[in-house]
């Protein structure tokens, strides 16, 4: 396999590198501004094809009108102004947890480093508040959603629409005890 999708159009979601049986992906950064693109390594590519059906570049989902809308605003002061736009992430994020459940969600440990990270405990959840416009690495993040659901556990995946559209692509399923959270991006 040689490409994956178009470059022009690849938006990072890192779906190829969960899917790749053998580990054959890796993300690498390029160019000036370090945006990440799937680098295939030749020797362990068994030329499946699985990154290339998983890719949500190459099968876009199916666009539909939203069922309903909601609004939310935290009714705490301190969470609503720790967080962005309203706070409605972050309450879904404590509700999921305060059930039992994971979730997964960007942080930026330093401006070099923005990634996709799981939270089981609340006083965790402060890491993936706040906006950070920058693109995050999402690594092996989508194997660990998959088994965490497999194992019963209610699982809440924030992320922008490609990731978000990545990790569905990669699940290849519904799942009742998984809550997506599309972000709005600056695309």
């Amino acid at each position: 396999m040689e490409e994956i999708c178009d470059k022009r159009k690849c938006t990072a979601c890192s779906a190829c590198l969960n899917v790749c049986p053998k580990g054959a992906i890796r993300m690498v950064e390029e160019g000036a501004a370090g945006y990440l693109y799937p680098a295939i390594d030749p020797d362990l590519c068994i030329d499946c094809g699985l990154c290339a059906r998983t890719c949500p570049v190459n099968h876009p989902v199916e666009l539909r009108a939203p069922m309903r809308a909601y609004a939310a605003i935290s009714r705490d002061e301190a969470d609503l102004m720790s967080s962005a736009s309203g706070g409605a992430s972050s309450l879904l994020a404590q509700e999921t947890l305060r059930r039992g459940g994971v979730v997964y969600g960007c942080a930026m440990e330093s401006y070099r480093s923005v990634r996709h990270v799981r939270i089981d405990k609340t006083e965790d959840a402060w890491r993936i508040k706040g906006s950070k416009y920058v693109q995050s690495q999402v690594g092996t993040v989508y194997k660990e959603v998959k088994a965490d659901l497999k194992a019963g556990r209610e699982v809440m995946f924030s992320g922008t629409p490609c990731q978000v559209a990545g990790l569905r692509r990669f699940l290849r399923r519904d799942y009742p005890n998984l809550l997506l959270v599309d972000l709005v991006c600056h695309g």
